[in-house]
């Protein structure tokens, strides 16, 4: 358990982005030894930047310092700590789901402002999604989960912003067990509106946008999703 006192942040748009990120990578736990924890783990080559953005973020939002672990074989960034005090903040006040992430709804704190909204959905987007070009032309972004009803609720919170988007299914079959997952898709126009009313603070994001951007100001420039 963490020596340090937990500081318990007010509802921001801080809070809310933190919120969108746990949804996305984070995890709460409890294992056999009664530890409670809290864990991130991000991609080690994609995410890198990224992870000490979220490491600063947290810290502003809790006064905790996560425990920081490159696991280099697994090409991931592990985050995590042992504290009971707040893990039973986010579980009991913040409604954050213990174990799996089944099932997950957008809180109802989050929802009654569009700019605690456009914060979480930055945080989700951050974690979740991902940029890309069709036929190395038309920009695409899109937000990946595998409930149905929560893909629902994402999208119908970008219409809230004034987002247009699809909803795409997807399955695949891993050891043998069908799997499917479902991609929000925001296309051309509205990704630009996006990334204007939502935006990123994760560098393989708003990169790539960039990059899309000043093709589509150069449209002789190559534009790469890489």
């Amino acid at each position: 358990m963490s020596k340090n006192r937990i500081n318990y942040p007010h509802l921001s748009k801080y809070l809310a982005e933190f919120v969108g990120i746990h949804y996305g990578d984070g995890a709460l736990y409890m294992d056999n030894r009664y530890n409670y924890k809290v864990y991130y783990s991000f991609n080690l080559s994609k995410d890198l930047e990224f992870s000490k953005y979220f490491v600063s973020l947290f810290y502003k939002l809790f006064h905790l310092k996560l425990h920081i672990y490159y696991r280099p074989k697994r090409n991931s960034i592990e985050l995590g700590l042992r504290c009971k005090e707040l893990y039973l903040f986010l579980k009991d006040k913040l409604k954050f789901p213990v174990g799996k992430k089944n099932h997950l709804s957008i809180p109802n704190y989050i929802k009654k402002k569009k700019s605690y909204l456009s914060l979480f959905l930055r945080g989700l987007f951050d974690t979740d999604g991902c940029v890309t070009f069709q036929k190395h032309k038309y920009i695409i972004i899109k937000i990946c989960t595998k409930d149905k009803n929560f893909a629902e609720e994402i999208k119908s919170s970008l219409d809230t912003l004034e987002i247009s988007s699809c909803i795409g299914k997807k399955s695949s079959l891993r050891n043998n067990t069908l799997c499917v997952a479902y991609d929000i898709i925001i296309r051309s126009k509205n990704a630009i509106i996006f990334f204007k009313k939502v935006g990123s603070n994760n560098p393989r994001n708003y990169i790539i946008y960039k990059k899309w951007e000043c093709r589509d100001l150069n449209p002789d420039l190559p534009v790469s999703s890489s």
